[in-house]
């Protein structure tokens, strides 16, 4: 008896511990074995190791091999490119191409189908992001996969994207078997936005295929025999127009967006509302007709008021008006468009507890505050400065500047703008202002004109929030100086660049101005770039300097007292032009870059004969000014006489009653533009006079003059 207790209680303790065994071990699921494997691919390729990522990645293709797996399989495919990427120097995308077409036959045809239309799209971006070379090939006759695809031609380009696009959709049947959500592991993009209206891997291929036929093509490629009005018929009678027997992809697709919508619209209303919703978008963005979309759209939501896709089609009424407006900002009939389509947004998001998020996006659009300024980049110290603020659902904006040294200057032009504004915070500022300002009740941009008070000579930053508290995205900052130098260059010989110092206000020259030749230099002890000044000038009488320092890229920095103007532009020592015929040139200077209608111009300027590589100011010389409005009209125009300095001074008035935008200062000599005097801004604070680059540009910019600016008088 105590023989069989024994036995008994062995057994019980062998199937405990075996039971304490399983219970320990988790058993894995292939899925998760997959899951595994990825996240140590991903992880190598973060750390920059493309070779371990590869091993990774070959062990997950044999395993799907085992397995049997194919969409595991195409994914090591697909997957493949980002190792490639790492580890091929010379054309990846050729090689990754060749890899993924010789890969096709093993695969089953739905991963086979996902794979062209993988294919088709890296073939359609490098002819996108090629493009500029890729127009101007000649066609080859041959075999092209042998030859650089940078050498192929534009229609080779087509030919192979519309190959693959229509394999891709080749196997209808199993396509409309196989379900999204099995494939979307293969994306790394978010594709679940519209996946409950796109249920088989035919849906779900079939809107990228027309994704890219609604981008590529436009009104331009339409057939004139195409009856294009059939394609905005309502859902009822589209899908049983005859579209004609054109072999087009546009007219395919067309057919195809039949065909979803009438088999849906059986037994799944809502995929045949998502279809047609697609359609609309598909004719729009190819026919460009913004008023038929908005009226398809309206029928859409008057016949769906209720429907859980009611929002998506109240979304793309409420963004054709945005979109409308912004593409004619003037045109006072699309002056209410925010307002409707905020109002049509906000009463949708109220009402339906679903699929609002892209109209919560156009609320917050249209709402978003924004407030922007305009002014000279050198100011005269101890005068009032002019600004332009452009404002919009603001209505009081912060206005701050702050003191800074040249070098804080160098190191915020490397900062990000966030780094920038916490470097600013630590500092006060020397000027602060809080404008009331209208309330508008439209959303769309307004401006109107102010001061700020005067400033000595320096260096400054500007920075306009649109409150105290406001996010960097909603701030506006800029650099400027405040000096009452300019000056103006001239290469007058080879090797030697004449640099001409100007008092800003009276255009009089400025005698013993220090004139220094610099440029930047990283010291990498230090860590960080350093000024190198190489030669240090004065200037004569006539406010000149020469510099033939010998170095040949170089900027320059004035100086007169505490008063400093600095120069972010890169000069170069002239060298032989060979321009060996004789012309003269004239400079314009404006008093400032924005007007209002009423307001007068103020404008000085300079003429030069040009003699081959010999340069000289004109005295007594005449000239001619036209002032042309926005359509190039002659508005007025006035002779003048140059003084002994080659210089003259007018002024022309604004009409009020004109349309508002560029006005224009033309010379019957011509008239080039202000180059910067602050790093990366526009300025009348150095004029330079390139014989080269004028010379070479005559014909496109040398007689377009000074441009100056009139806003709206609001």
């Amino acid at each position: 008896m105590k023989r069989y207790i024994v036995i008994i209680v062995a057994l019980l303790l062998a199937a405990i511990t075996f039971l304490s065994f399983k219970m320990k071990t988790k058993e894995v699921k292939p899925t998760e074995k997959y899951e595994t494997m990825w996240k140590q691919f991903d992880e190598h390729l973060k750390n920059s190791l493309p070779e371990s990522a590869e091993k990774v990645l070959n062990e997950i293709e044999g395993k799907a091999l085992k397995d049997h797996n194919d969409i595991q399989l195409l994914k090591t495919i697909l997957y493949r490119r980002k190792v490639m990427d790492q580890t091929i120097e010379e054309a990846p995308e050729q090689a990754y191409l060749a890899y993924a077409e010789g890969k096709l036959e093993t695969l089953d045809e739905v991963s086979q189908a996902v794979l062209h239309c993988q294919i088709a799209e890296i073939y359609s971006d490098y002819l996108e992001e090629n493009g500029y070379i890729i127009m101007e090939n000649l066609a080859i006759d041959g075999d092209m996969s042998s030859k650089e695809m940078k050498y192929w031609d534009k229609q080779t380009f087509l030919d192979l994207i519309d190959q693959h696009y229509a394999e891709a959709l080749k196997p209808v049947k199993l396509l409309q078997e196989a379900d999204t959500k099995d494939y979307l592991c293969l994306f790394e993009k978010n594709h679940n936005d519209y996946v409950e209206y796109e249920p088989t891997m035919f849906d779900f291929l079939f809107h990228r295929v027309a994704k890219h036929y609604r981008e590529s093509q436009t009104a331009d490629d339409i057939d004139p025999a195409w009856n294009t009005d059939l394609w905005w018929l309502d859902d009822k009678d589209f899908v049983k127009a005859d579209l004609g027997d054109s072999d087009k992809p546009v007219i395919k697709c067309l057919k195809i967006f039949q065909q979803l919508i009438g088999f849906n619209m059986k037994d799944n209303q809502e995929c045949a509302l998502y279809n047609d919703y697609k359609r609309f978008e598909f004719v729009n963005d190819i026919l460009d007709d913004i008023e038929k979309y908005q009226k398809a759209m309206r029928s859409l939501m008057e016949a769906n008021k209720g429907n859980d896709f009611y929002p998506h089609y109240v979304y793309a009424y409420a963004s054709s008006l945005v979109e409308q407006y912004e593409s004619n900002p003037n045109d006072s009939s699309l002056f209410d468009n925010y307002r409707k389509a905020l109002e049509l947004c906000q009463k949708t998001v109220a009402d339906y507890p679903k699929n609002t998020y892209y109209c919560k996006r156009t609320i917050e659009h249209i709402t978003a505050p924004n407030v922007n300024v305009t002014f000279n980049q050198v100011q005269l110290p101890g005068e009032d400065i002019p600004v332009a603020l452009e404002y919009r659902n603001v209505e009081h904006p912060e206005l701050l500047v702050y003191s800074i040294t040249e070098n804080e200057l160098k190191d915020y032009s490397r900062l990000y703008k966030d780094g920038i504004l916490k470097a600013l915070d630590k500092k006060t500022p020397v000027r602060r202002q809080v404008p009331d300002l209208p309330a508008e009740t439209d959303y769309r941009t307004h401006s109107t004109l102010g001061t700020m008070p005067a400033l000595d000579a320096g260096l400054y930053y500007f920075v306009a929030k649109t409150e105290s508290n406001a996010k960097p995205s909603y701030t506006t900052m800029l650099a400027f100086q405040v000096s009452s130098l300019s000056f103006v260059t001239n290469s007058s010989h080879v090797g030697v660049l004449d640099i001409v110092v100007l008092d800003r206000k009276t255009g009089q020259p400025v005698q013993d101005a220090t004139v220094e030749i610099i440029s930047e230099r990283y010291n990498y002890e230090k860590k960080k770039y350093e000024i190198i000044v190489h030669k240090t000038l004065k200037t004569d009488k006539n406010g000149l300097a020469q510099n033939s320092s010998g170095i040949a890229t170089f900027q320059i920095t004035l100086k007169k007292g505490n008063d400093v103007l600095l120069s972010n532009n890169s000069f170069n020592l002239p060298s032989s032009s060979g321009n060996s015929y004789a012309h003269d040139r004239t400079t314009l200077l404006t008093d400032r870059a924005i007007y209002r209608p009423g307001q007068t111009v103020y404008f000085k300027g300079i003429m030069t004969h040009h003699d081959g590589d010999r340069k000289s100011l004109i005295t007594n010389g005449t000239e001619t000014i036209r002032f042309r409005d926005a359509n190039w009209q002659e508005i007025s125009s006035a002779k003048f006489t140059t003084d002994e300095y080659g210089g003259f001074s007018g002024s022309f008035v604004i009409p009020t009653n004109l349309l508002n935008g560029s006005f224009t200062l033309q010379g019957i000599h011509g008239s080039t533009n202000n180059e910067s005097s602050v790093p990366g801004r526009g300025s009348e604070g150095c004029i330079r006079l390139r014989n080269d680059d004028l010379d070479d540009l005559k014909e496109n910019y040398a007689f377009e003059g000074m441009r100056v600016v009139i806003l709206p008088d609001e």
